[in-house]
Parts: structure tokens; C-alpha cells; sequence
């Protein structure tokens, strides 16, 4: 037990610290807005950019470049909003994991620097979660404390 009477390990009691909550919503608003950046630029230019599309596992070009579009967009405003934010994580791990590894016919650090490093990214949020300021820890206080106690 910790001095704080909470069974949790030391490194999860501080992702809810004050400070650490506040570099977690700054990394969460620059990761997201970073990562809409593509995907907006994926919506303006969709057509030109899915006749060159890489096709992983087989899909068809229109197909992957809709599926990363929408994964970007729509996870990128959860986890700015801190909503779902380990559920939004994982799907653009996968995303990332995806564009590093298997995109291109050879693997090299210099065509997959920027997708490992939103990888990395990613995976540090999809461990700590949202932290202190976000939806997510806001929904979880309003159902602890209107909780039925029996």
C-alpha cells in the first residue's frame, strides 16, 4: 500500500499528478493536431494520392488511403479531446506500425523515421492514458462520485 493508501504502483499514481497530466494534454494537443495535419491532406488531395497509394495486405489503394484518413482524422480529435484515448491510440499504433513496416518493399529508418516516432508516441499514450485533463478522467469522476453506494 502507498502513502496515499492507493494499491496502485508509483509510476500510475503520478500519471494523475498535476504536472504530469499537463505535459500529457500538451502531448496529446500537439500529437492530435500534428496528425490532423496529414489527414486533412489526405481529404483535400484524396483522388491524385490514391492512385499512388501503397496497398498493405492487399487492399485496394482507395481502400487503405480511406481507412488511414479516417483512422487519422477521427482518432487524432479523440485524442486531443482525451476521449477513448487508449482505444484511439491503439487503432493509429496499428496505423504507424502499418506505414513503418509494411508500406514500403524494404524496410529502412530513413523512409519510416516519422511513423516509428508517431509509434512511440502513440504507444507512451496508449500506456499512460489521457492523464488528469481529459474526457476520459472526467466521465470516470462523474460515475465514481454518483456512484449507488450499497
Amino acid at each position: 500500500m502507498y502513502k496515499n493508501g492507493s494499491k496502485r504502483c508509483s509510476f500510475l499514481n503520478n500519471v494523475y499528478d498535476t504536472e504530469v497530466s499537463i505535459a500529457l494534454l500538451l502531448i496529446r494537443c500537439f500529437v492530435g493536431v500534428m496528425m490532423l495535419t496529414h489527414a486533412i491532406d489526405k481529404i483535400k488531395n484524396f483522388t491524385d494520392i490514391a492512385e499512388g497509394f501503397p496497398t498493405p495486405f492487399g487492399l485496394n489503394s482507395w481502400v487503405a488511403l480511406m481507412i488511414i484518413t479516417t483512422a487519422e482524422f477521427g482518432c487524432s480529435i479523440l485524442i486531443i479531446a482525451g476521449l477513448s484515448t487508449r482505444v484511439a491510440a491503439l487503432i493509429l499504433m496499428i496505423g504507424m506500425a502499418t506505414a513503418a513496416f509494411f508500406t514500403f518493399p524494404s524496410f529502412s529508418l530513413s523512409t519510416s523515421e516519422l511513423s516509428m516516432l508517431y509509434l512511440a508516441i502513440y504507444t507512451f499514450l496508449f500506456i499512460t492514458g489521457g492523464g488528469q485533463y481529459s474526457t476520459d478522467r472526467f466521465i470516470h469522476r462523474y460515475y465514481e462520485k454518483n456512484k449507488v453506494r450499497g
